[in-house]
């Protein structure tokens, strides 16, 4: 323990979590700047917000939209800065990111694309403003930065177990010390979508890792081989953007067939199956009807992604196939047509698969 004394165990479970990016940026220390980790972050970027005349936004995934959003609900005029030229492409195709694109822009924040911060401008130790690689100075009082997380890795960087982005763990949630355990943000666990160990930063993924971690540390701290095996589910994530529904399940990765570089770190709610780079078989179906936005993705007859944005009816049918891995041969000629009969194929299959389930 921190006063020298030794604890003892039988097992142990490590669920330390992720924690949010440092700004890596001069003057990411000065007052004013806030990540989004815990609920005194929360107080502290409200009390900004109602401070602030502008405020400032750095990051492309969900949690930086949320504050953003947050901020801009206080009144304050709201910068969104961008690394790309579109919001979200390693998720979203263009019509997708143009869709949320405007709900940003409808709730009066500006969005700056291809942009990125050199340095933090401060005047008597708190935020002035923000120099951005361009050369370009926007004057704010609040700085939010939302680049990602990282494991929580500290207590374990000197054992002699296997570590990659996290704890890497096999399918009884044990790490290479058998009597040692890792769930949630900080455990890398095999999937068999990618058949590789990855990352997912999502709440069910956290809860159904603790509960296979626990009915396994219980066989172990009897002497018994552990004996319940997690099975990863499909990684799935619901959120309200702007006034935008928006569900995410599976392998969808936003530029089919681009070979995507995978990032050491994730923004919260997110997960590395999501965007990793496309199998040759795989194969995308779209429709998309004014804010409403439908994509599907398949391979082999079986649907393996799917990102929903505004209405959200067929969002249930599509995490049940992709989980499931429900095959869909029968239907893969009329899916893959995609346009407007897409969600009635949906429909069909599910009420035809339903009878028989």
């Amino acid at each position: 323990m921190d006063d020298g004394e030794p604890l003892a165990f039988d097992v142990l479970l490590l669920a330390t979590g992720a924690s949010a990016i440092r700004p890596p940026f001069l003057g990411g220390d000065l007052e004013g700047v806030v990540t989004f980790d815990t609920l005194d972050d929360a107080k502290r970027i409200i009390k900004y917000s109602r401070k602030a005349k502008a405020a400032v936004v750095v990051g492309g995934g969900i949690t930086a939209m949320e504050l953003a959003e947050g901020i801009r609900h206080h009144g304050t005029r709201t910068h969104l800065l961008q690394r790309g030229d579109r919001i979200w492409p390693r998720l979203f195709n263009e019509w997708e990111s143009t869709i949320v694109e405007n709900q940003i822009r409808h709730h009066g924040i500006d969005i700056h694309y291809n942009e990125e911060i050199a340095e933090i401008l401060g005047a008597r130790g708190r935020v002035a403003g923000v120099r951005l690689k361009s050369g370009r100075v926007i004057k704010c009082q609040a700085v939010a930065v939302a680049i990602g997380v990282r494991p929580n890795l500290q207590l374990v960087q000197k054992l002699p177990i296997q570590q990659d982005k996290g704890v890497v763990v096999n399918q009884f949630m044990q790490a290479t010390i058998p009597t040692l355990f890792a769930a949630g943000d900080v455990a890398q666990v095999y999937d068999r979508w990618t058949s590789q160990h990855n990352l997912d930063v999502l709440w069910p993924s956290a809860i159904n890792e603790g509960r296979a971690a626990g009915y396994s540390m219980v066989d172990v701290a009897h002497g018994c081989e552990p004996r319940y095996r997690y099975q990863k589910a499909s990684p799935f994530n619901c959120a309200l953007l702007f006034g935008l529904h928006l569900t995410v399940v599976g392998r969808v990765n936003g530029s089919p067939g681009e070979d995507v570089e995978q990032l050491s770190y994730l923004s919260r709610g997110s997960s590395h199956v999501w965007t990793a780079p496309f199998s040759p078989s795989y194969r995308s179906a779209w429709d998309k009807d004014g804010t409403s936005s439908l994509r599907i993705v398949m391979s082999d007859g079986r649907i393996v992604g799917a990102v929903l944005l505004g209405n959200q009816e067929l969002a249930d049918p599509l995490r049940r196939f992709i989980e499931q891995e429900v095959d869909l041969s029968n239907y893969q000629t009329s899916l893959m047509a995609g346009g407007t009969k897409l969600p009635q194929t949906i429909l069909r299959a599910w009420r035809d698969w339903h009878q028989h389930w």
